[in-house]
């Protein structure tokens, strides 16, 4: 009896395969996007995003119990699927594999060429005895956010000039980064490293704190006719901001660190209850002072992908790995997860036919719900199991440009 009943349910599983698109044949399918990867690598990073997803936490020890309904594999060992997760972080090849998951973004997200601005910043805390401090590097998609590079400097604190550097040196290896403009805030500063971006050709908006480059302001040539803010020293450039007729455009003046030429922006607050900090100040590789004000708001947009990546989405803090490497791969499957999760909220908005907006008392207007949150039960209906969430994925590459690849000194990037 018990081996008829056994046999039936073969039988129905067996429909039920025939009737869904196989992962081997996927398998095949992905074999163009993954190329320098074993079969097995590529399923199980579907495995584990699926996973950590499903989960919402990168711990995999809690993403663990989601692995086996992903694969619908109900006869596992709880210990057995945490081994499949952790056996994912030791591959070798661990940038490789950062920079092929990151190719798939990029598809979802579209070519870089046609991205314009850049935003720089960092997120830290700590795992035990372990100081975590995630550099980030991304793009601003649709005002969204997107990482496309990031390093653990283990440490807390402020990155230092030649931590910039390099990580924009690993970024510059597949991403097209010249022309765009880098948005960055008051600890992004130094001679080198604004060298370093003037010479790559990456023009830059990056704010100050109040005295910096005071003496550079004061020494700069005076200017000649109309160039009236060029002969303010420091202490005039500020009355001259809080005046209301510059309120809206602030003023400028060209400056010099060392041989480089840029320009100094002081603009005031909008901000009236903000007494403490009444003007901003901006170092930047761009003239327009209007562009320089209009540009810099579209900083915050990275404080939102951290929001989402921590405390309302994945709780980034949760995972534990203490080393740099492993950690680094964990946060490329979140980036992708937080990517394909922003698709969603996207495709949701697109076919919304009724605006859900709320009005404050200022009369400004908001949606009730972020993109991120109106994306997370869209995608969860598609990462219901590995076959679903794969055909999802190859859908949304299918859609894009067709990958045309190409080998950047030795690493094989979609152009």
């Amino acid at each position: 009896m018990k081996h008829a009943q056994k046999k039936s349910e073969k039988m129905l599983l067996g429909k039920m395969l025939h009737n869904t698109e196989h992962p081997l044949s996927l398998l095949d399918e992905f074999k163009e996007y993954f190329p320098d990867h074993r079969p097995s690598v590529v399923k199980n990073l579907f495995v584990v995003s699926g996973s950590i997803f499903s989960a919402r936490t990168p711990n995999l020890w809690k993403a663990k119990d989601k692995g086996s309904n992903f694969l619908e594999n109900h006869s596992g060992k709880p210990e057995s699927d945490y081994q499949r997760l952790l056996r994912f972080f030791k591959e070798e090849n661990g940038e490789l594999l950062i920079r092929t998951i990151l190719s798939v973004v990029l598809f979802s997200i579209g070519s870089l060429r046609r991205h314009r601005y850049l935003v720089l910043d960092g997120t830290s805390w700590e795992y035990g005895s372990k100081k975590i401090h995630l550099l980030t590097l991304s793009v601003v998609h649709n005002g969204v956010s997107i990482p496309i590079w990031w390093t653990d400097l283990d440490k807390k604190g402020v990155s230092n000039q030649q931590e910039r550097i390099a990580l924009f040196k690993a970024a510059l290896k597949s991403d097209h980064l010249k022309k765009k403009l880098l948005l960055a805030d008051r600890e992004y500063i130094g001679s080198d490293w604004l060298h370093f971006l003037k010479k790559e050709k990456i023009e830059f908006i990056i704010r100050v704190p109040r005295g910096r480059y005071k003496n550079n302001v004061n020494r700069s040539p005076l200017g000649k006719g109309k160039r009236q803010h060029q002969k303010l020293w420091y202490d005039a450039l500020e009355q001259r901001a809080l005046q209301p007729k510059y309120a809206a455009c602030g003023v400028n003046k060209e400056i010099r660190l060392g041989k480089e030429k840029y320009w100094f922006t002081v603009w005031k607050n909008p901000k009236e209850e903000n007494k403490n900090e009444p003007l901003f100040y901006f170092i930047s590789s761009v003239k327009n002072k209007r562009k320089v004000i209009k540009a810099y708001r579209i900083r915050w947009t990275i404080e939102d992908c951290f929001y989402h990546l921590k405390t309302n989405g994945f709780h980034l803090e949760e995972m534990n790995f203490k080393k740099s490497s492993k950690i680094e791969l964990l946060m490329a499957i979140l980036v992708l997860i937080y990517t394909l999760t922003m698709e969603k909220g996207w495709m949701a908005e697109a076919a919304q036919t009724r605006k859900n907006n709320k009005t404050y008392t200022d009369e400004s207007t908001y949606s009730y719900a972020s993109v991120f949150r109106k994306g997370l039960p869209y995608l969860e209906r598609v990462a219901v199991n590995i076959w679903i969430f794969w055909g999802f994925v190859k859908k949304i590459i299918k859609e894009r440009k067709t990958p045309s690849w190409v080998k950047v000194k030795g690493v094989i990037t979609p152009l």
